[in-house]
């Protein structure tokens, strides 16, 4: 209720606390050593164009985001940032992912994804029911065995709350 009294939407409610929580004890310390910042991205539909919102095809695309943890804000601190920090990786929604990491030029290792070792996802689809002619279609859930992040947080909104998965890596 808090999230949405002060202007965010649930997912950014969501991503403030996941990395309020992830980032306690983590995260860059800056030259001061008092800052925190988190990164972790977030994947994005990819469909901010009304003229591509009933194409069929897969348009998602990664948000790098950071979360600003320095001064130890409150909670409504961190939702304004966090609601900050969405808004404007929105806006560069297009600039694809792989451009990103290419400019950043992050040390590479096959043992972690560069840049980013969690993924945070609010994923704000129906009830996983389609209605298309002569089609009978439903959501099929699969156990995703393989972690491909340290850890990934998906949650999602339905009638009886926000509802999600954790998946995370056994060597942690």
């Amino acid at each position: 209720r808090m999230v949405v009294q002060r202007g965010a939407e649930p997912g950014q409610g969501a991503l403030a606390t996941h990395g309020a929580g992830v980032g306690v004890g983590r995260g860059e310390p800056h030259q001061h050593g008092a800052v925190r910042r988190l990164g972790g991205p977030s994947p994005v539909a990819g469909r901010n164009r009304a003229e591509i919102e009933d194409l069929i095809g897969f348009f998602v695309n990664t948000l790098a985001l950071r979360i600003d943890l320095s001064g130890e804000p409150d909670i409504a601190e961190l939702l304004a940032r966090t609601k900050r920090q969405v808004l404007a990786a929105q806006a560069h929604q297009d600039l694809p992912f792989d451009q990103i990491v290419e400019a950043v030029k992050p040390a590479r290792s096959l043992s972690h994804p560069p840049i980013f070792q969690t993924m945070f996802a609010w994923q704000n689809i129906e009830d996983g029911r389609f209605d298309l002619p002569g089609l009978a279609m439903s959501q099929v859930d699969s156990e995703d065995t393989t972690a491909k992040f340290d850890l990934t947080l998906s949650l999602g909104e339905n009638d009886t709350g926000i509802v999600g998965e954790l998946n995370y890596s056994k060597a942690l």
